[in-house]
């Protein structure tokens, strides 16, 4: 679904729903070699290094997926 909105509109209203959670947030890249399937999400912070976004716990993932499904079903059903 990322791939969908990466480089949009949708992708910062992502990035705000996220900065809900940790106003320190300023990007989203999912980075790996070969397939979707072997990509991990890493999050930009301010004043850090990328952080992998399982370390900061189960919580944030959910709210992510909510964001990600939040604005790929604009429009529709979620």
């Amino acid at each position: 679904m990322w791939d969908r909105i990466v480089l949009s509109d949708k992708e910062a209203s992502v990035i705000e729903m996220m900065k809900t959670i940790d106003p320190n947030i300023t990007g989203l890249a999912f980075i790996g070699e070969g397939s979707r399937r072997n990509r991990h999400p890493v999050l930009r912070m301010t004043g850090n290094d990328p952080v992998p976004l399982g370390s900061l716990g189960d919580g944030v993932y959910r709210v992510f997926q909510l964001a990600l499904n939040l604005v790929n079903a604009q429009d529709g059903f979620l």
